[in-house]
C-alpha cells in the first residue's frame, strides 16, 4: 500500500514557525483486509520534559483540558479540532491542527513511546467498510514558545499567530522545458500541474552555473531565446502557481547546458554618409554575439512613409553603396547577415534614412604631394567635382598663408582663432580657368624674423632662414548653369624653413636626367645646353643652364662595357653641382 508524504515549509512572517504535512495512504478495493481501528499518520515525537497534553473538550469549551501522556491511553472528549503538546518550565511546544478536509473523525492519542518521550497523535478511527479507499490526513505543526503563545492566550483557546489553515499549492507534476538549449534557440516551458490552486501561472528564468543561479531581468513569460550571455550555462525556469487564498508554491525545470548558436545581434547597423544622390554612403556591421567570421549586406530602398515598405536595390551588396538617381526621394535601410562556424543569423535591419535629396553641385579638391616642398609642383586635382547641370566650366584656386604664429595663436586663443584669422588673411589665386588639376610650383614666401626665432628656441634656426608656411587652398567651382561651390584644402611643406634637411621631401624632387624631356621640371633643351627654372636660396625662382660638354652616341660605345656619363641632378634648393664622368674612350 504505497503512502505518499508531503512537507509545505513556510518561510515569511508568523507563518515562519509552521509546517504542513499531508500523508496519503493508498487504499484501494483490492488493498488487504487490515485488521487496525486506528491509524496515526503523523506522531510528533517530543521528549518526556514535554509532559502536557493540551486539546479543547469535545465541546469545544475554553480553557482547554490538560493531561499527562500515558502508555497506551487515549481520549475521546475533544472536538477533534487540535492539540498541544507542552514543556510546562519553559510553556513552548508544538501544536498540530488538523486540516477540516480530513475526511475521518479521530480521537486523542495521549501516548508514549518506548524512550519514554511524548507520542501524542491523531488516532483516525477505522471506517465502516474498513480501509479499503485513500485516506489523506493534513496537519499543520505550529512551533511556539511563552512569548509567541502567552498563557493569557492559552486560556481563553486562542492559537498562536500565524497557526491557521490556508490551501496552499502543492506541485504534482513538476514543469518541463522544451526546444534546443543553444544561444538563438528558444526555449518553451510547461506550467506543470498544482493542487490547491488556480489555474494562473508566473514564470522566471534563470542563468545558473552549478547550483548558483541568477535571475534574468525581463525573462517573465514561458518562452525564452538563449543569449550569448547564456552560452556554457544552464538555465531554470521557475513556475508559480497560486491559491485562492493567495498562498504560493514554486517548482522548477532545468535545461541542459546552453551551446553556442549562430551570431545574435546586440545592436543593430546603422548607416553613415550624407544621404544624397551620388554620395556614399555606409554601413556598420552592428554589434553581435557569437564571433561572427563574415557578413553580408543588402541594401533596401524603402518607403518614407513605412519603413516596413522595401525592396532590394539589385546588386547593392557590399557595405558601402553610391545612392542613384533611382534613390532619390526614397528612404535606405542596410540589412545585414553574420555568419560564424554553426550558421548565419537572422538578417538584422538598420533603422531607416531620411529621404535621399537629388543632387547638388559640389566641389572636390585633392592636393598631391599633400606635404610637399619647395620647387616641386603640387597638382591641385578638383576633378572629383560634379553638378547636376554639367559640365562644371570653372574652376578658380587660391591660397592663403598659414604662418606658424597663427598655429601657436590658436593654442591659447579657441577654437575659431583660426578661422578668424582666414576670414581677413590675403588671398592669392593660383588658377582661374577650364583646367581642373593645374599643377602650381611653391617658394619660400617669407624670412625668419627674430621673434619667431625667440618663439621656437630652436639653435638650428637663425634670423633671416627662409620659411616656407603651409598653405590653405580653396577651389571654387562653377557649372553651366551659373552654380557654384567651393572646397577647402591644406599643403604643408616637410622643409619649413632653409636652414631645415630636405631629407622629408617627396623623392621627385631629385631627378636623374635621363633624356632632355625627361627632366622633372619642364626644362626647355637645345643641343648644347638644358634650362629650367628651379628654386633658389631666395624668394623667387631663377634659372639654371646646364651645358652638354660631350655627347657620346650609343653607336660609338661599341660592344666593350663603357662607363656613361654620369647625369646631372636637378631640384635641390641650391644650384646642384653638375658631375660627370668621362669614358674611356674620351
Amino acid at each position: 500500500m504505497p503512502v505518499r508524504t508531503r512537507y509545505t515549509f513556510f518561510d515569511v512572517g508568523a507563518s515562519a514557525s509552521r509546517v504542513r504535512v499531508e500523508r496519503r495512504f493508498g487504499f484501494s478495493a483490492a488493498s488487504m483486509d487490515y485488521t487496525s481501528t486506528n491509524l496515526r499518520a503523523y506522531v510528533p515525537h517530543l521528549p518526556a520534559s514535554f509532559s502536557q497534553i493540551l486539546h479543547p473538550s469535545a465541546a469545544g469549551t475554553a480553557p482547554p483540558m490538560t493531561r499527562q501522556p500515558c502508555s497506551g491511553c487515549s481520549t475521546i472528549d475533544w472536538d477533534g479540532t487540535w492539540f498541544a503538546v507542552n514543556d510546562p518550565v519553559g510553556n513552548s511546544g508544538v501544536v498540530v491542527l488538523r486540516d477540516p478536509a480530513s475526511s475521518l473523525p479521530a480521537r486523542l492519542s495521549l501516548d508514549e513511546d518506548s524512550h519514554g518521550g511524548v507520542a501524542a497523535a491523531a488516532d483516525l478511527a477505522k471506517p465502516a467498510g474498513g480501509w479499503k479507499a485513500p485516506v489523506t490526513e493534513t496537519e499543520w505543526l505550529c512551533f511556539y514558545d511563552a512569548g509567541t503563545w502567552p498563557l493569557g492566550q492559552r486560556a481563553s483557546g486562542t492559537l498562536p499567530a500565524g497557526c491557521t489553515i490556508q490551501a496552499v499549492p502543492i506541485s504534482t507534476v513538476a514543469p518541463t522545458i522544451g526546444g534546443t538549449a543553444r544561444v538563438g534557440g528558444e526555449l518553451v516551458a510547461t506550467g506543470g500541474s498544482f493542487d490547491y490552486a488556480t489555474d494562473a501561472r508566473s514564470f522566471q528564468w534563470l542563468r545558473c552555473s552549478g547550483a548558483a543561479c541568477a535571475t534574468i531581468a525581463g525573462a517573465t513569460a514561458d518562452r525564452y531565446t538563449a543569449r550569448a550571455g547564456d552560452e556554457g550555462a544552464t538555465l531554470r525556469v521557475d513556475v508559480t502557481a497560486t491559491a485562492p487564498g493567495g498562498e504560493t508554491d514554486t517548482a522548477s525545470a532545468t535545461s541542459g547546458v546552453v551551446a553556442p548558436g549562430p551570431p545574435t545581434i546586440t545592436a543593430v547597423p546603422t548607416i553613415s554618409g550624407e544621404v544624397r544622390q551620388d554620395e556614399v554612403v555606409t554601413a556598420s556591421t552592428g554589434t553581435w554575439s557569437g564571433a561572427p567570421t563574415s557578413f553580408a549586406y543588402q541594401w533596401l530602398d524603402c518607403s518614407v512613409t513605412d519603413a516596413t515598405n522595401c525592396s532590394p536595390v539589385a546588386g547593392a551588396t557590399a557595405p558601402t553603396y553610391r545612392l542613384a538617381r533611382d534613390d532619390a526621394g526614397s528612404a535606405m535601410r542596410v540589412r545585414v547577415t553574420a555568419t560564424n562556424g554553426v550558421g548565419s543569423s537572422v538578417p538584422a535591419d538598420s533603422a531607416p534614412t531620411g529621404a535621399v535629396l537629388p543632387m547638388v553641385i559640389r566641389a572636390a579638391l585633392q592636393p598631391s604631394p599633400a606635404t610637399s616642398c619647395t620647387g616641386l609642383r603640387v597638382a591641385l586635382d578638383a576633378g572629383g567635382s560634379k553638378t547636376p547641370d554639367g559640365p562644371i566650366v570653372r574652376y578658380r584656386f587660391e591660397s592663403q598663408e598659414l604662418p606658424i604664429g597663427v598655429i601657436f595663436g590658436a593654442l591659447l586663443g579657441g577654437s575659431t582663432y583660426v578661422e578668424d584669422y582666414f576670414k581677413t588673411a590675403p588671398r592669392t589665386v593660383l588658377y582661374d580657368g577650364s583646367n581642373p588639376a593645374p599643377a602650381i610650383t611653391f617658394n619660400w614666401n617669407r624670412q625668419l624674423a627674430a621673434a619667431e626665432v625667440k618663439l621656437l628656441a630652436s639653435s638650428k634656426l637663425k634670423v633671416g632662414d627662409y620659411v616656407r608656411d603651409g598653405v590653405r587652398i580653396t577651389v571654387t567651382v562653377t557649372d553651366k548653369a551659373g552654380r557654384s561651390a567651393t572646397k577647402l584644402g591644406f599643403v604643408t611643406f616637410a622643409q619649413t624653413y632653409s636652414s631645415q634637411s630636405r631629407a622629408g621631401c617627396p623623392r621627385s624632387l631629385i631627378e636623374r636626367v635621363r633624356s632632355f624631356a625627361g627632366i622633372a621640371l619642364h626644362p626647355t633643351a637645345t643641343t648644347t645646353t638644358v634650362t629650367t627654372e628651379i628654386p633658389c636660396k631666395g624668394l623667387v625662382n631663377c634659372a639654371l643652364s646646364y651645358k652638354i660638354s660631350a655627347l657620346v652616341p650609343r653607336t660609338a660605345i661599341g660592344r666593350r662595357r663603357r662607363s656613361r656619363p654620369r647625369s646631372p641632378r636637378a631640384g635641390s634648393s641650391r644650384f646642384p653641382p653638375v658631375r660627370r664622368r668621362r669614358s674611356r674612350r674620351n
